[in-house]
């Protein structure tokens, strides 16, 4: 009994501390991720957007858009500063803006996602 207690405990306490506190800070970033992707233009700039990863020491693939919605189409890389090429299939999404909306309601100009990818044989 004391066991299933302390674990309901620890599943509340952790749940509420990545859920709840954590996840407005996530809401936050995604937002000013959002931003900083709006100053670098439609199409971006690239010498902009070199400078600006560069100093703030961030790899990036940039997709040309397309309307089909299936990775293993999404080829079309229009600029990158990785080492490796990035594919879009071995992309996994933990989290995304959609989420903040109908958690925080905040709103968004772009959409933006959080998540891993396996890039030679590493999660990054």
């Amino acid at each position: 009994m004391v066991a299933s207690v302390l674990v309901l405990f620890t599943y509340y306490i952790t749940d509420w501390g990545y859920t709840g506190r954590d996840n407005i800070l996530d809401a936050h970033d995604a937002y000013l991720y959002g931003k900083l992707v709006d100053s670098w233009g439609s199409p971006p700039n690239i010498f902009s957007v070199e400078k600006e990863l560069n100093n703030l020491k961030l790899q990036c693939t940039i997709f040309k858009a397309d309307q089909d919605t299936l990775c293993s189409n999404d080829t079309l890389i229009f600029w990158s500063n990785h080492q490796s090429p990035v594919e879009l299939c071995n992309y996994l999404s933990y989290s995304s803006t959609e989420d903040y909306v109908s958690s925080h309601n905040i709103t968004y100009n772009n959409y933006v996602s959080f998540g891993d990818i396996d890039l030679n044989k590493d999660i990054i």
